[in-house]
């Protein structure tokens, strides 16, 4: 975990380059969010990278303003989010994720409004969704809204070329309405000409539905637990991952497909409102060991307590493993990396973890 960091002033290299929208389509209580609007990027002080004399660089983008009224399903959005493109004026090792909501003034609304979101690379083919090309994700966050740091030495490595695409599912469970509500999120990252020996790490989300993220349905006071096998697409070691569960979000677990025993088994920590609070995280530095084609089994289980259906269980985990074996390119220039759709993207890396700055 990233230790705190101390301050420098450092031009900003990570910009909004080719920004866009699509307006979510909502129809709950007949009110639909307002189109999302992305900002510009917003420069901000730079640190040093721990251990490091590399300079670490922040910039914020937002998405919206939407309305959210009170009662709002996810229904609309998650056939249709909200989207927004944007590029790195350099090559970069992207290092941390900070997502957070906010009103027109920036001030924070509550994080039960998110209920997914997630950053992807469209230059990156995803290896688990098989239907149709899509961004490969390598952060994400749900309702929790926790900072995403990775360990020290990793990083996700994203070109010039690259398109990076934000993409984000708004409800409103609350008995109030939500007016002006923006999706911001921090990425801090590292130049890579001055980032050092900073390793290669590939990032999978595992989800039930690889392609469109839609989320499992509960029945009224019904338990759920569903368990699903993903193909690892290349040789590395599995060193992090944190769960994304939903409310009602009760356990996550993973495990090689060939041995019985879970090697991460996590309780989520609920609240009187059976909100998911807190997720322990997986880090192994050593790393679980996969070779290409090799199962990885992701089990969630749901417990709905209340009276309705429950159609918002996300069953999903980021996980990350360490390619370092498999490369010893280093340059801005050389891609570390086989498995993409374009001889100019970025590597198929990154690292995790779920910390604070």
């Amino acid at each position: 975990m990233l230790k705190r960091l101390t301050i420098m002033i450092v031009p900003l290299l990570l910009c909004a380059c080719t920004q866009g929208a699509s307006t979510p389509s909502v129809k709950s209580s007949g009110v639909l969010p307002t189109a999302a609007t992305p900002s510009s990027a917003k420069p901000e002080t730079t640190t040093a990278q721990p251990g490091t004399s590399a300079s670490v660089e922040k910039q914020t983008y937002q998405m919206g303003p939407f309305d959210l009224p009170a009662g709002m399903t996810t229904e609309g959005m998650r056939e249709k989010p909200a989207k927004m493109t944007f590029k790195v004026d350099e090559p970069m090792w992207i290092t941390a994720f900070e997502p957070k909501l906010e009103d027109a003034n920036g001030e924070a609304v509550p994080g039960e409004l998110l209920h997914f979101a997630f950053l992807g690379n469209r230059n990156e083919e995803n290896p688990l969704c098989q239907k149709k090309e899509t961004a490969n994700p390598f952060v994400a966050a749900t309702s929790a809204l926790k900072k995403i740091v990775f360990p020290t030495g990793y990083g996700y490595a994203v070109l010039p070329s690259d398109t990076l695409e934000a993409s984000v599912v708004l409800h409103n469970p609350t008995m109030d309405a939500y007016h002006d509500v923006y999706f911001t999120f921090k990425i801090v990252g590292v130049p890579m000409e001055k980032g050092g020996e900073i390793k290669d790490l590939q990032p999978l989300l595992l989800d039930a539905d690889p392609c469109q993220h839609l989320p499992l349905a509960v029945e009224p006071g019904g338990y759920l637990k569903r368990s699903e096998r993903f193909g690892v697409p290349s040789d590395g070691s599995l060193i992090a991952a944190y769960g994304l569960l939903q409310d009602y979000g009760i356990e996550i677990t993973l495990a090689k497909e060939t041995e019985a025993a879970p090697f991460w088994k996590a309780a989520a920590s609920i609240n009187a409102e059976h909100q998911v609070v807190s997720l322990p995280t997986f880090e192994d530095l050593e790393g679980i060991p996969f070779q290409a084609g090799d199962g990885v089994v992701l089990t969630v289980a749901y417990q709905n307590f209340s009276e309705d259906w429950f159609h918002d269980a996300t069953t999903a985990a980021m996980v990350y493993l360490d390619r370092e074996q498999q490369t010893t390119a280093t340059s801005a220039t050389a891609k570390p990396y086989a498995n993409t759709k374009a001889s100019a993207t970025s590597v198929d890396v990154q690292t995790t973890l779920l910390g604070t700055l």
